[in-house]
């Protein structure tokens, strides 16, 4: 392989936990793929933790956005037209997806608290309860612009030379990088951009950055994939294809685990990567 994997991790693992690579190197094993140690230069991992728990004392500016969607209107919608038809035939025929789940209309909004019946199912009672404070974390994290653009020089100043990339996002890191597309430099490509257990779908996510809209190149992102747990309580059953339709919504099954190795270990994210 001649791509790099950046990875961008959550809030709970952080960047010290090194069984998301474990996971993914057995699981691009499968397909033949060699994936390279951690201590490659072609797999960046980026340590933000410290801006997420200790944020900045002083103004952070942001980095410069770069130049995206370029062409008359006419070579653009070509280029949208093209992804899309990237976009259905990478999902099409996928092994062991399920069907979206409910969970979004069962659990938004609530607490263990407010749901007695959930103390008698102890696994579902801490996973939402842990699910609940990795939200808080993601809302804090957008309503915070000095965190997030400390995050994203941190994030761009692993880069280094390496422009063929996948990029992967874990929970908060899904956020983190979809708000690195805007800062990408121009000579990058992306494979793919994965993002896993992301809340980026949860209504009122996005609230305290009404103004947001993507920025998205059709010709820098060759295809995104976000993969959730049907039982995952951080996405909540919700995907993200509503909020940014340039992403291809696939449920599967993975208990109510939210771990990066639990979905990295997963027969459909090896094959979305190494397609």
């Amino acid at each position: 392989m001649s791509w790099g994997i950046l990875y961008l991790h959550g809030v709970g693992q952080g960047v010290h936990n090194h069984e998301w690579h474990e996971s993914l190197t057995k699981n691009l094993a499968v397909h033949g793929i060699e994936l390279p140690g951690l201590r490659s230069r072609r797999i960046m991992v980026p340590d933000y933790t410290n801006h997420l728990f200790v944020p900045p004392t002083q103004t952070v500016y942001p980095p410069t956005p770069t130049v995206k969607e370029q062409g008359t209107d006419a070579e653009k919608l070509a280029r949208a037209s093209t992804y899309a038809r990237r976009q259905a035939a990478a999902v099409r025929d996928l092994p062991d997806t399920v069907p979206p789940s409910r969970l979004g209309g069962v659990l938004g909004g609530i607490s263990p608290e407010t749901v007695p019946a959930l103390g008698a199912l102890a696994p579902v009672n801490g996973a939402l309860g842990t699910a609940l404070g990795l939200v808080g974390n993601v809302k804090a994290y957008l309503r915070n612009s000095d965190v997030r653009r400390a995050v994203m020089h941190e994030v761009l100043s692993k880069l280094g030379a390496q422009t063929d990339i996948i990029i992967i996002g874990h929970s908060l890191g899904s956020v983190v990088g979809i708000d690195l597309l805007e800062y990408l430099p121009e000579p990058v490509r992306v494979r793919r951009f994965i993002t896993i257990g992301s809340p980026a779908g949860l209504s009122g996510m996005w609230k305290s950055r009404a103004d947001k809209r993507l920025d998205f190149s059709y010709a820098q992102v060759e295809g995104w994939g976000n993969l959730l747990g049907a039982g995952d309580l951080v996405p909540r059953g919700q995907g993200i294809a509503p909020t940014f339709p340039q992403a291809a919504d696939v449920s599967i099954d993975i208990g109510v685990a939210h771990s990066a190795a639990t979905y990295l270990a997963h027969p459909t994210v090896g094959r979305v990567i190494a397609d």
